[in-house]
């Protein structure tokens, strides 16, 4: 019997997979639960910023919970590359008891003004993991071009908190100012981040072409045999 030999080289040219790992490491950010507070992260040789709570019990039971990955990138002394998208699965809750203010543990995304790297406003007082290297974690930021300054906010600031959801907008992320989003219970907005129905647009709107029928809708009133009740 003649043996079948697969020569070296065929054998080279077999796709091989290659597993790749990111590096995860553990911080607490500055501050207290009641507080945002601005942690800088750089953007250096990382495409996307993940910040990761996942025991609901460290720290302080209810502080937040969940996983935030952030595309972004700094202004770069006004370069036009900066944009910042926000897809954020994650929950914090305001009292131990699972009561008060609820949103996201991220309260706020913005771009450095001057550098690659970004300003989020995170929970105070709170530990995550994150795979991005940390610029600064003292609560305060001051870019070198002196464009931008930070400091912590209150937890109940309704400027800060972004709910679960997509979010994008161009260079500073907030609970008002998203160009897009997408919330987790459906709702859709274009030109502002808490949209209250399925699709709600904040500005003009055109359209080569709009369909609208009451295909398994009630609406009753508008059947030409509909019986009006009187006054009484």
């Amino acid at each position: 019997m003649r043996k079948l030999l697969l020569p070296i080289f065929v054998i080279a040219l077999l796709p091989v997979t290659a597993v790749f790992s990111q590096t995860f490491s553990s911080f607490k950010s500055s501050g207290t639960y009641d507080q945002f507070v601005p942690v800088v992260f750089s953007t250096n040789n990382i495409s996307m910023i993940t910040l990761m709570r996942q025991d609901i019990h460290a720290d302080r039971t209810w502080l937040a919970h969940g996983i935030v990955n952030i595309t972004a990138i700094g202004f770069g002394w006004g370069s036009g590359g900066n944009g910042v998208r926000v897809d954020n699965f994650s929950n914090a809750v305001e009292t131990d008891q699972n009561t008060g203010r609820k949103t996201g543990f991220v309260g706020r995304v913005v771009g450095d003004w001057s550098l690659n790297n970004v300003v989020v406003f995170l929970r105070g007082g709170t530990t995550y993991a994150t795979n991005a290297a940390i610029v600064r974690n003292d609560g305060y930021f001051q870019d070198i071009a002196q464009m931008q300054s930070f400091s912590p906010v209150a937890f109940t600031d309704p400027a800060y908190g972004l709910p679960k959801g997509t979010f994008y907008a161009d260079l500073d992320l907030n609970p008002v100012s998203a160009v897009f989003s997408a919330v987790s219970n459906g709702n859709v907005g274009i030109g502002l981040s808490n949209p209250q129905n399925k699709l709600d647009v904040k500005g003009k709107m055109h359209a080569q072409e709009v369909k609208v029928d009451m295909t398994g809708w009630s609406d009753y009133v508008l059947k030409k045999d509909y019986k009006r009740p009187s006054l009484e």
